[in-house]
């Protein structure tokens, strides 16, 4: 029997890994908004680099970043 865990959705300011769509996984990223789903029905979040993450923490403002689908992004741990 497989056991799955349930998928884990980040919460804003956490570290996340990213699936390149050249299948790779890459680190150095972190959620900057909640869960919503796009104009094509997908579940995607907002993600920054984490040089931007921390310049938009040190500026009091919000951070740029890329929308991404959660399916392809994992929770650092």
């Amino acid at each position: 029997m497989f056991f799955h865990r349930p998928p884990r959705i980040p919460d804003p300011g956490q570290r996340v890994m990213l699936l390149g769509y050249d299948e790779i996984w890459r680190g150095g990223f972190w959620a900057v908004s909640e869960p919503f789903t796009s104009t094509r029905g997908e579940v995607v979040m907002r993600v920054a680099e984490e040089g931007e993450y921390r310049a938009a923490k040190r500026g009091n403002r919000p951070a740029v970043g890329v929308i991404w689908p959660i399916e392809r992004m994992r929770v650092e741990e």
